[in-house]
């Protein structure tokens, strides 16, 4: 079963090609997150830093479309009450965000 799931994680969505150049970055979290984190790394048995990079990478679609949902509302809210630079400015965000999504092919 080892087996099969380490070379399950080898192929899983080109994994490894995803994230070929790393850089050791500082990731300070709470007990409870570690604690979820290591019973993923015995589940898969995989290590700490595979799990960060699918929980990170996985999460990534999820916040672009909060933070679309969310501007999209901002925009609802002052439509009518003038407000056009900040209108301006969150139109401007919304479109570097999309060409993010559509640079980094984040669904």
């Amino acid at each position: 079963m080892e087996k099969i799931t380490r070379d399950f994680y080898k192929k899983d969505i080109e994994y490894n090609k995803f994230f070929e150049k790393k850089k050791k970055i500082s990731f300070d979290t709470n007990d409870k997150f570690l604690e979820i984190m290591d019973e993923l790394v015995k589940l898969t048995h995989n290590n700490r830093t595979v799990i960060i990079n699918a929980l990170i990478g996985s999460g990534m679609s999820p916040f672009f479309k909060t933070m679309e949902d969310t501007w999209k509302k901002s925009l609802k809210e002052y439509e009518g009450k003038g407000k056009e630079k900040f209108k301006k400015s969150m139109k401007k965000i919304m479109e570097d965000l999309k060409k993010l999504k559509k640079e980094y092919h984040i669904k």
